[in-house]
């Protein structure tokens, strides 16, 4: 038996909250969404055959990846249509920024990233 998890995580859009779209012509992104899957390890080849399934039907090698915005529209129905039919959870988040234009909790521009690794602190800076 197999323990543990795999989590993949994704993200689509910006961080910038001081000139956001449609407001601002040349602002940021107007959505930031942050995406989860977490699947049991026991769980993955069940998952991993059909996403190199996918990759096939879109002329991808397997070690590929997939990117929705180099997606065509067609190609991005194959996609969805494939994962319907599979059985694993999705945490979204999505943040409309039109809501927090200009919004600043505390100043992180000098710290992009903070990684935990088993017990270490790494810092991107």
């Amino acid at each position: 038996m197999s323990f543990g998890f795999y989590l993949f995580i994704d993200e689509a859009g910006d961080e910038g909250l001081e000139r956001v779209r449609p407001m601002h012509e040349d602002g940021s992104s107007e959505y930031f969404v942050l995406c989860g899957v977490l699947v049991r390890a026991s769980r993955y080849a069940e998952l991993a055959q059909p996403f190199a399934k996918i990759k096939g039907m879109l002329g991808m090698n397997s070690s590929d990846q997939i990117h929705f915005r180099d997606l065509r529209e067609d190609e991005k129905l194959i996609v969805i249509s494939s994962l319907a039919d599979l059985k694993f959870g999705l945490v979204a988040i999505v943040s409309n920024k039109q809501n927090m234009m200009g919004y600043r909790w505390r100043d992180t521009s000098d710290k992009d990233y903070v990684l935990a690794t088993k017990g270490d602190i790494v810092s991107a800076d």
